[in-house]
């Protein structure tokens, strides 16, 4: 666990992988503002089978509840710039490619000075039961 002071914003370049088709979504970064499953924002993926593309998420917990947002759907191996931020009670998710840019946002209206980072993690469907995970990020900053 990373802790952070007051973060608003998470950066980072991520290269999307030939991942495994899930229904689920599937976490690939993110960080909270307070405890991860009553405020935090998330960058997810899901696939459907035999596809050469995946489904991207903003998916946040604002006092508990998890919501979920659809943001875009990229081809596996496109390099994409993601933005997470949280800023004047809204979280917000930016994609940008060579396909253009795409995003959503959440408004959260309670949140915590204290938060931290949170890291890939996948789980077989219709368990709980964790599977290996390890996305292509780099370049990952969290102000």
């Amino acid at each position: 666990m990373r802790i952070l002071w007051n973060p608003t914003q998470l950066t980072c370049n991520l290269t999307i992988g030939d991942w495994p088709a899930v229904e689920g979504i599937q976490k690939i970064t993110g960080f909270s503002r307070g405890w991860h499953h009553w405020n935090s924002i998330r960058l997810g993926y899901n696939r459907s089978e035999n596809t050469n593309f995946v489904r991207l998420f903003l998916y946040a917990y604002v006092k508990g509840k998890r919501n979920e947002q659809l943001i875009t759907t990229v081809k596996v191996g496109t390099k994409v710039d993601v933005e997470l931020s949280f800023k004047h009670h809204v979280f917000a998710a930016i994609i940008r490619g060579k396909f253009g840019q795409y995003s959503k946002v959440e408004y959260a209206p309670i949140y915590f000075p204290i938060g931290y980072q949170l890291f890939p993690y996948a789980e077989i469907d219709g368990t709980e039961k964790r599977t290996p995970f390890n996305p292509d990020i780099r370049d990952l900053v969290v102000r």
